[in-house]
């Protein structure tokens, strides 16, 4: 949200979205090609008729795809130095203490973004999206939270929430100057 995806998302739009999908589900050897895409209530894409459950995100020249047995949501930010007075607004005081408590601007700034990234994947996930208000859950208790991963690549953090801890596998894909993470999930 506060990073600058300005060229993926002028490129990126529905139809190009689903040609990914179908794309990296190809790649994975699900050949099936009358996947239908359609929309949750809230507006969160899905497959039809299918086990199989996917999200992606962008910023900047990054797009992050996870697909999943299970409801998945993905986040990817880059790390920058974002207006932390938003987090009054939507961070809970714990997790708002665990970015203040950091020992050095990089690790307030890595914190403030796995904080988002996290609350990110997690409303994604839901499929309700902004719909839930970020203060009203902390990504940081345990309890009653689902699983999540946080991976840092090259100055960003890309977060993947799930229900359940799964193995996967995270693969990089470059084309041109765009970078593509699959996260698979495998159960």
């Amino acid at each position: 949200m506060c990073g600058n995806s300005t060229e993926i998302s002028e490129v990126l739009n529905k139809r190009d979205s689903q040609h990914l999908i179908r794309m990296f589900l190809n790649q994975m050897q699900i050949n099936k090609d009358d996947f239908k895409f359609e929309r949750g209530n809230f507006g969160k894409p899905y497959l039809l008729e299918s086990v199989i459950f996917f999200n992606l995100s962008y910023s900047d020249n990054y797009i992050a795809v996870v697909f999943s047995r299970q409801e998945v949501g993905i986040d990817i930010e880059e790390i920058s130095n974002c207006k932390f007075k938003i987090m009054d607004r939507f961070f809970t005081s714990n997790e708002q203490s665990y970015i203040k408590n950091s020992n050095n601007l990089n690790m307030t700034n890595q914190r403030f973004y796995e904080i988002w990234t996290r609350k990110e994947a997690f409303i994604k996930r839901d499929g309700r999206g902004l719909n839930i208000p970020l203060r009203s859950f902390d990504v940081l208790i345990n309890e009653n939270v689902p699983y999540f991963n946080t991976i840092f690549y090259n100055n960003h953090i890309i977060s993947i929430c799930v229900d359940k801890k799964e193995e996967y596998e995270i693969h990089n894909l470059q084309l041109d100057k765009l970078d593509m993470f699959e996260c698979c999930i495998n159960n």
